[in-house]
C-alpha cells in the first residue's frame, strides 16, 4: 500500500513541477554572442547592451566566445570592464566558449582565471543552471 493517494501523489508532482517552473525562472540568464572579432569597433555596442540588462533584472551575464576569431586588448579590456560593471551590480559574469586566439589572449593574460569560465554552453548549462547533458 502506498503512503499516499493517488490524488496526494498528483498534487506533490505538480508542487514539483511548479516548484522547478519557479526555480528556473528566478535565474535570469542573459547570453551575449560576439561575432567574429572583439576589438575597439565593436565592444561598446556589446557595453550598452550589458548595461540595459542589468537595468531589466537579469542574474547572469554571460558572454558565448564561439564566434569571436579575433580579439586584442581593447576586446580583453572591455570583458574585464563587463566582469566589473556585472560585479557591482552583484550579478554573476560568465564567459564560455573561447577557443584559438581569443582562448590564448585570455591564458596569456591571466583573465582565464579571473573570469568565471566553461568550456561551452553545455558545461555552464550543467554546472551553473544544472541542466543534464542530453
Amino acid at each position: 500500500m502506498l503512503p499516499f493517494s493517488k490524488a496526494d501523489q498528483r498534487t506533490v508532482r505538480e508542487t514539483l513541477a511548479q516548484s522547478d517552473v519557479k526555480a528556473i525562472k528566478t535565474l535570469a540568464v542573459k547570453v551575449f554572442y560576439p561575432n567574429r572579432i572583439l576589438s575597439s569597433t565593436t565592444t561598446r555596442e556589446l557595453l550598452d547592451d550589458i548595461s540595459m540588462s542589468l537595468e531589466s533584472g537579469i542574474e547572469i551575464v554571460l558572454i558565448d566566445l564561439q564566434n569571436v576569431s579575433f580579439m586584442d586588448s581593447n576586446g580583453l579590456g572591455t570583458l574585464a570592464l563587463a566582469c566589473q560593471k556585472v560585479r557591482k551590480a552583484g550579478k554573476r559574469f560568465v564567459i564560455c566558449s573561447a577557443y584559438g586566439q581569443a582562448k590564448m589572449i585570455l591564458e596569456m593574460s591571466g583573465m582565464e582565471r579571473i573570469f568565471e569560465n566553461y568550456v561551452d554552453r553545455t558545461e555552464f548549462n550543467r554546472v551553473v543552471l544544472h541542466q543534464p547533458v542530453v
